[in-house]
C-alpha cells in the first residue's frame, strides 16, 4: 500500500521511514486528512455527550466492554469524529458503563416499594441507618452495621443454595426456595427490558454495595 501510495505522490517509498510521527508536521498533515474527509477532533463536550449516548443506548443492554467500544467507534464514524486515544476511549466507555449501571439500579429500585425494600435489606443485614447512609445522608460508602436475623441468614442461604441431585428431597427445597422468594413480594415486571446478567461477588474484603444497587442486585 505504501508503495502505490508513494507511486501516486511520485515519492519514493523509502522516503516513509523518515517520517516524523510526532510534532507540528504530522498534526498539520492529519488536519488536512480531517479537513478533507470532513472530520472532526473528539472535544470534552463530544466525550460527554457520547458517554450519555452509549449509557442510554447501548450499555443499558450490552454489558461487554468490547462491544461497547465497538459500538463508539461506529458511532464515532456516523458522526464524523476521529477516534481518541485508547486511554480516552476506554475511560468513556467505563463512564458508560457506569452511568447506565446506576441508571438501571435507581430504576428498578424506584419500581420497589418501601415495605418490598425493607424485606430485601433486612435479608441483607443492612439497616434504617445504613440505608439512609446509602441513598447520600450520611456519606457514600458504608459497611454493614448490623446482624440481620437468624431467619434471614437461613432464607437467604436457601435461596442462594444449589439444588442438588433431582430427588422428592430435593424437589420440596426447590418448592420452598420458590416460596421464601415469592414472600419478598417482588412486583410484577420488575426486571422488564433489562438484560439480565451476571454478577460476581468480591472476596472477603469487598464493601457492600450501597442501595439502591444492593436492593437491585438481591432482588434479581
Amino acid at each position: 500500500m505504501v508503495e502505490h501510495v508513494a507511486k501516486q505522490v511520485r515519492v519514493p517509498a523509502s522516503e516513509f521511514g523518515f517520517y516524523e510521527w510526532s510534532g507540528s508536521t504530522i498534526e498539520y498533515h492529519r488536519n488536512q486528512i480531517r479537513t478533507h474527509l470532513g472530520f472532526r477532533t473528539c472535544t470534552t463536550e463530544d466525550a460527554t455527550k457520547l458517554a450519555v449516548w452509549l449509557a442510554e443506548e447501548v450499555a443499558h443492554a450490552e454489558r461487554r466492554p468490547e462491544r461497547v467500544r465497538e459500538e463508539l467507534l461506529k458511532h464515532l464514524r456516523e458522526e464524523r469524529i476521529e477516534p481518541p486515544a485508547p486511554g480516552r476511549i476506554s475511560r468513556i466507555v467505563a463512564s458508560a458503563l457506569h452511568n447506565a449501571d446506576v441508571a438501571w439500579s435507581v430504576r428498578i429500585a424506584s419500581r420497589l416499594s418501601p415495605e418490598t425494600t425493607q424485606r430485601i435489606c433486612a435479608l441483607v443485614g443492612i439497616d434504617d441507618a445504613s440505608r439512609a447512609v446509602g441513598e447520600g445522608v450520611a456519606g457514600d460508602r458504608q459497611e454493614p452495621t448490623g446482624e440481620a436475623p437468624a431467619e434471614d441468614d437461613d432464607l437467604l442461604a436457601l435461596i442462594k443454595s444449589a439444588p442438588g441431585n433431582v430427588s422428592l428431597e430435593s424437589m420440596m427445597t426447590e418448592i420452598r426456595k420458590l416460596t421464601a422468594a415469592r414472600s419478598i413480594e417482588l412486583p410484577p415486571g420488575l426486571f422488564a427490558t433489562w438484560r439480565p446478567r451476571c454478577w460476581r461477588p468480591g472476596g472477603p474484603g469487598r464493601r457492600w454495595k450501597r442501595p439502591p444497587t444492593c436492593v437491585r442486585i438481591r432482588a434479581s
